[in-house]
């Protein structure tokens, strides 16, 4: 596509119309999106990609936590147990879902 008036004004008028169709960079969804399952205490994390996140997240019957991580970075790593002692400890909140998002650079 070529980045000219027309079309930037064609873009434009689609995003305010509600006619634009959103595009996901995205990979698969997972065939087991838990990443994370303890089965005595019936404790899970849910993994989330692009196509699956809107429609996660947005759950109106939920409320969602989401962990964006990147598996490189030293910060994100250190992080993963306190995100899962946080889970632990609110795991018996029924309408409570934890997930995790891998994101691609980390600043």
């Amino acid at each position: 596509m070529d980045l000219n008036s027309d079309n930037i004004y064609q873009f434009l008028f689609n995003i305010s119309e509600g006619l634009a169709v959103p595009f996901y960079r995205t990979t698969t969804p997972p065939s087991n999106p838990v990443v994370y399952f303890n089965s005595l205490f019936n404790i899970s994390v849910v993994e989330l990609v692009g196509s699956t996140f809107t429609g996660t997240v947005m759950d109106p019957t939920k409320d969602v936590i989401v962990a964006h991580y990147s598996k490189w970075c030293a910060h994100c790593l250190s992080f993963w147990p306190l995100y899962y002692s946080l889970v632990f400890s609110y795991h018996s909140v029924t309408n409570l879902l934890f997930t995790r998002s891998i994101v691609y650079s980390c600043h």
